[in-house]
């Protein structure tokens, strides 16, 4: 009777296992089908590393827990998979696996950016060496070298975007080995290195690895990235400079690399990433102003005067910003209802502008005329990190209710 019992219980385990398959769908081992295959490994640019296994093998079994490890280490940077040959033995039988685990490496032409025949992995099977080789099969050659000679050639070269790493690093991490196929086409990417103290300067290059963004061909508007040197950070910084992003928002076949991607191109556009909207209550500014740079304009609409030469400034503020669509969010406040900001800020007068960043609690206030050479100098450098910020505590607060108007008569 207990043999019988435990027969069972193997015999549930392995049920178990064979309907559900080793990795779950919180595992960064992403789970592949006949469904999912050509869309998720052969039409995508990132290379694949992928496991045909059996559920009731014992190597794969042992395998496993190192399998796990080396999809945790190599996120972001190489794809991992696995295909259970149990339940799909058309797309295993595709393959000709007649043995488990089977691995092989599926990696992108660096000229083509397709994929050609798969290469068997015959190295050892530890989380180590299977990241070992996948990391060396990373290409290089879709990033630019950049030098003293040849960086004016680069930024100046296309009006269309480009990514430049300012590194003391003498080879190619494989954190932006990774970026570069991500962008593939759709991004140009270049490293700098050994550059003169004169450049290092222009533009505001004190420490490395300093990544910027070159918005057009003039050599001189960039944006700064300031955060987290991780994959995911900055694939979302760069993706709305590429054409890819530009040509398609709604395009969600190709962001199959990053959630996050995906989610940005179905949310709904906010009027305040193309022009000044008002805002009237804390609940709007969070959702307008929550991350990222945002311009917040300030005006005294008390009067009919004021209202007047307002809509003026306001017509300004909307022909400068077209420059800036993209990088950052426009706003405008009235003070004569929510009277704390501008005290809350330091600021005096109005009309008046300042630069926030809220999810950081820092700001930037304006300083100089309102023209459009004013302005449009002051937003660059405030994208270029020329600016320095000032830090606070509180988001701009908002009046509950609006302050009562006084009659115009």
């Amino acid at each position: 009777m207990k043999l019988i019992n435990i027969c069972i219980f193997i015999f549930a385990i392995i049920c178990i296992e064979s309907t559900f398959g080793f990795y779950t769908d919180n595992s960064n081992v992403i789970n592949l089908t006949k469904k999912n295959f050509q869309q998720q490994v052969l039409n995508s640019q990132q290379n694949w590393m992928v496991e045909f296994y059996a559920p009731w093998c014992g190597h794969c079994k042992s395998l496993k827990p190192e399998y796990e490890k080396v999809s945790n280490n190599l996120k972001g940077l190489v794809k991992i998979g696995a295909i259970n040959c149990d339940e799909e033995k058309e797309l295993c039988g595709q393959y000709q696996i007649q043995g488990f685990p089977t691995l092989k490496f599926f990696s992108t032409n660096p000229k083509t950016g397709k994929k050609g025949q798969p290469e068997d992995y015959q190295g050892a099977r530890s989380a180590s060496e299977i990241a070992k080789f996948s990391l060396a099969k990373l290409p290089s050659n879709h990033i630019q070298k950049v030098s003293q000679d040849n960086i004016n050639k680069f930024l100046t070269g296309t009006s269309d975007a480009k990514a430049l790493l300012f590194t003391d690093k003498p080879k190619t991490t494989d954190l932006y080995k990774a970026l570069s196929v991500d962008f593939f086409k759709t991004l140009t990417l270049g490293e700098a290195r050994n550059l003169n103290k004169e450049t290092l300067e222009k533009f505001n290059i004190d420490k490395f690895p300093t990544l910027l963004v070159f918005t057009n061909d003039d050599g001189e508007t960039f944006t700064k990235f300031d955060g987290k040197l991780t994959h995911s950070t900055i694939y979302k910084f760069l993706e709305p400079f590429s054409k890819k992003s530009n040509n398609d928002n709604n395009n969600n076949n190709n962001n199959n690399n990053n959630e996050e991607s995906t989610k940005t191109t179905t949310t709904e556009k906010d009027p305040a990433s193309e022009k000044f909207i008002e805002i009237k209550d804390e609940k709007s500014f969070e959702k307008s102003c929550s991350t990222g740079l945002c311009i917040v304009a300030l005006f005294d609409q008390s009067s009919i005067d004021d209202k007047e030469l307002n809509e003026k400034y306001l017509e300004l503020l909307n022909t400068v910003s077209q420059n800036f669509i993209g990088r950052m969010k426009f706003v405008w406040v009235d003070v004569s209802v929510h009277d704390k900001i501008v005290p809350q800020f330091d600021l005096s007068g109005t009309p008046n502008i300042f630069v926030i960043n809220n999810s950081k609690k820092r700001y930037t206030p304006f300083m100089g005329s309102f023209s459009d050479e004013s302005l449009n100098s002051f937003f660059k450098s405030v994208l270029s990190g020329l600016k320095k910020a000032i830090p606070f505590t509180d988001s701009p607060k908002f009046n509950s209710q609006q302050k009562k108007q006084k009659d115009e008569l």
